[in-house]
């Protein structure tokens, strides 16, 4: 699985459960509670920091929803939105943790600020708490849903979403329209200003008319907001359209029916623009050639604002192959946009991609086959999980279970162009019984709601914790939900350098190194430093405090060696995160070395990158591919005769095949060549530091970079086979002694384990049922990290031999 694979793992299993309420209502509970949609509470909801220590999630405890904070460091466990003797009960929900883990804010009725709450009625509200570590404390709520006096509103609506900025200090809620409370609106509340300030609260209004009495079609309003990190960027939907330089409602497509909702992005104004509301607003909800959408829904905003991901059901925002609608029903995919500009400035050619999709060998884009729903966005956009029903996003079959939002889970990694199931870590079959995946805003953390935790307790890759969840109310079938902490570290590579010989007190000229991040998720380097002040980083490289590298790029260091005495030497580059709470970060070391001297041996070119290589590649005839290769060139650029000792490459997988440079004596303009080839023995990214050596220490090297990767294959013997038969298999392109799980796709009990020779190759035998299920069925095999490979093959039932009757036509008839 790629995004959680070659990486350190770590799996948490936090036991217990939350189940919807039951038909019946505990005693103490108002008739609100009583009535309200048991949708709202049967998940978790689990938010997490972006360090991953703080874990909020939503729980029942005698019929009320409340919210319980985990610590999962120090593995304490405390009820945030307990009652007190003189609260009326009442549930609280959705809970949002902002990234850095400092301010939690929930939706509830209960008042727990008695002096600006009346708790009277039917009400709802939003509040927000600043915990200990930050300098707050517990129960001391602030109220964020208030009216321009500093009351509580009441009118907060408990199904809408709720968004918060990184440090919670702006947030966004949906409630009732001042205008008409028919529809809904959304506020953005700016917690660093007192609760009575006029610039507090901000109600955004893209139409400032409520419909019109007259209209044929049915409005919502605005709903659905979500925040960038900094707060001053909005997503959100509403059934409006373009009309000229403005927005109006939207009519539908049939009379009496709803207008279609379409993502706005609202970039918003800062204090001094009198009036901002009605401004600022573009449409997100577009396709490749900028069409606006027949509706869109459920729209996440990356945190730092330039990519927004959401829902559709209309089938020509991207070219692809979709499933066929019904009865005018289409499936729901997940589309993410581009939206670095908006507005005048917003490209004309917005870059969209279909999300829940695979390509398949001839490059055509194949649309999910049944709805898929958006889960979560990472701090660029680059990553994306997502829910699906759907049963050709995977090579590995599953089956449904779960309630009507419970799906299987996936992880998009845009930088890698990849598609893969999260629970593929786990090598049995997984029903798609989960909900609510949610990310730290890094992505390295990854939260989801499941009914199915029990099958995640045999995962070891490398460790897994069963910890305690706090007190659950069972649902009325006795399933337990639990939430399961992902948390993955991108593995990140750096070749080494080397200066050659450099005239001692003089700089060098300013070499780099390329730092790619090969996935899962982003790397943020922070610290860039070397052990020797020889070897000095300048400010000419990419790789800075603040920069995002999304899987699959890379950024630079610049570096100049000035040595101060005719020697060797040698030190350590290491470009590192910064340690936040227990986590110490990923950093990436490399070598740099050089030496003081006369520079009088010269190579072209310094730098090889010998691209991407298939390890264990056959050809048509069973022989392995020749292995890509280059030529460098070493020169004498003095005016003396140079002696050459020897060659020599760092690195095991660069091997030198040929060369004419060893014991030869080269005079002025002379010159010797190296062929190194690259024969990759583990996947990765790999690189070498190819030098030559003159008799009086004197050398220049050229450094190598490739990488290495594995394409598993899986073949049948035979097109057909008879059910009750064996079906042998034969398998490569798998590492060395690696173990691959092999079986029917859809049947995990089917499954055998089978270990790879030291050419990648394993041979496998399919046991199958006399019932076996007919026609054509998938095989796959699952090896380490993302190794998957998969072919199908048609099981048919052998007929049995029919016995003659006479006078029917068959055997004797007596004559």
């Amino acid at each position: 699985m790629v995004g959680f694979c070659a990486v350190s793992l770590s799996v948490a299993v936090l036991g217990g459960g939350l189940g919807a309420a039951g038909p019946m209502s505990p005693p103490g509970l108002s008739a609100v509670m009583a009535a309200i949609d048991p949708g709202l509470l049967d998940d978790a909801r689990p938010s997490i920091s972006d360090d991953g220590r703080i874990l909020l999630t939503q729980s029942l405890v005698q019929g009320r929803a409340t919210v319980i904070l985990h610590d999962l460091a120090g593995g304490d466990e405390v009820e945030l939105t307990a009652l007190s003797a003189s609260m009326r009960p009442g549930h609280s929900i959705m809970p949002t943790l902002s990234p850095d883990g400092c301010t939690v804010t929930v939706v509830t009725e209960l008042a727990l600020d008695l002096f600006r709450d009346d708790d009277v009625g039917e009400r709802w509200d939003v509040y927000q708490l600043l915990l200990p570590d930050c300098g707050g404390q517990f129960g001391a709520w602030e109220l964020v849903s208030s009216t321009p006096d500093g009351s509580a509103r009441n009118d907060v609506d408990p199904a809408g979403s709720l968004s918060v900025s990184g440090t919670g200090s702006q947030i966004a809620f949906v409630h009732r329209s001042n205008a008409d409370p028919a529809l809904t609106a959304i506020t953005v509340a700016d917690l660093t200003r007192p609760i009575a300030d006029p610039g507090r609260l901000i109600e955004v209004e893209v139409v400032r008319q409520p419909p019109p009495s007259d209209t044929v079609s049915r409005h919502r309003g605005l709903a659905e907001p979500s925040l960038s990190a900094d707060g001053t960027r909005l997503v959100f939907t509403a059934d409006v359209e373009r009309d000229g330089d403005g927005w109006v409602w939207a009519d539908a497509p049939v009379p009496g029916e709803f207008a279609p909702r379409q993502v706005l992005v609202w970039d918003r104004p800062g204090d001094d623009r009198d009036d901002p509301i009605g401004d600022g607003f573009a449409l997100a909800s577009t396709g490749t050639d900028g069409a606006v959408s027949t509706g869109a829904a459920t729209p996440v905003l990356s945190a730092d604002g330039r990519v927004v991901a959401f829902t559709s059901t209309d089938t020509a925002l991207v070219e692809a192959r979709y499933p066929p609608c019904r009865d005018h029903s289409c499936p729901t995919q997940v589309f993410a946009v581009e939206i670095d500009g908006v507005g005048a400035d917003r490209s004309d050619d917005p870059v969209v991609r279909l999300v829940s999709a695979v390509v398949d060998d001839d490059g055509e884009v194949i649309a999910g086959d049944r709805s898929s729903w958006l889960g979560d966005v990472n701090l660029d956009g680059s990553q994306v999980v997502l829910l699906s029903r759907a049963g050709n996003l995977s090579k590995i079959a599953v089956s449904a279970g779960g309630q009507a939002d419970d799906g299987d889970l996936y992880l998009a990694e845009f930088g890698l162009g990849t598609l893969m199931r999260v629970t593929d870590l786990v090598t049995a079959g997984v029903p798609a019984a989960h909900s609510d995946p949610r990310f730290s805003s890094s992505g390295r953390r990854l939260v989801f709601d499941t009914l199915v935790g029990s099958r995640f307790d045999s995962v070891a890759e490398p460790d897994v914790a069963t910890l305690t969840a706090g007190p659950r109310d069972g649902d009325q079938s006795g399933a337990r939900r639990t939430v399961v902490s992902i948390t993955t570290r991108p593995r990140v590579s750096m070749p080494d350098l080397d200066f050659g010989s450099v005239v001692a007190g003089l700089p060098s000229d300013e070499r780099f190194v390329r730092v790619l991040n090969e996935g899962p998720g982003v790397f943020l380097p922070e610290l860039i430093t070397t052990s020797d002040p020889r070897f000095r980083v300048t400010g000419n490289g990419t790789c800075a405090s603040g920069i995002v590298v999304s899987a699959g790029s890379a950024c630079t260091v610049t570096i100049v060696f000035q040595p101060d005495a005719n020697s060797d030497f040698d030190a350590q580059l290491v470009v590192a995160e910064a340690a936040t709470g227990d986590d110490e970060g990923v950093s990436v070391t490399s070598s740099l070395s050089g030496a003081g001297g006369e520079p009088v041996i010269r190579v072209e070119p310094g730098g090889v990158d010998l691209g991407a290589v298939v390890i264990g590649a056959l050809d048509d005839d069973g022989e392995l591919l020749p292995a890509p290769f280059e030529v460098v060139t070493f020169s004498n650029v003095g005016e003396t005769w140079v002696a050459l000792n020897d060659v020599s490459s760092s690195n095991e997988s660069f091997v030198i095949f040929a060369e004419d440079c060893t014991g030869r004596t080269i005079g002025p303009s002379g010159r010797c060549q190296v062929a190194v080839a690259y024969r990759p023995v583990s996947a990765g990214s790999h690189s070498a530091v190819v030098r030559v050596r003159s008799s009086n220490q004197q050398y220049a090297a050229a450094v190598f970079t490739a990488s290495g990767e594995y394409v598993p294959e899986i073949t049948t013997f035979v097109d057909t086979s008879v059910a009750g038969s064996p079906v042998g298999l034969s398998l490569s392109g798998y590492p060395a002694g690696a173990d691959v799980v092999v079986g029917f796709a859809d049947r995990p009990e089917s499954w055998v384990s089978v270990r790879a020779d030291g050419s990648g190759r394993a041979l496998a035998l399919i046991e199958t049922r006399p019932l076996e299920r007919m026609g054509l069925r998938s095989l796959v095999a699952i090896g380490p990290g993302p190794l998957r490979a998969s072919t199908s093959i048609e099981i048919r039932r052998e007929r049995s031999p029919s016995v003659g009757v006479p006078g029917f036509g068959y055997g004797f008839t007596g004559r």
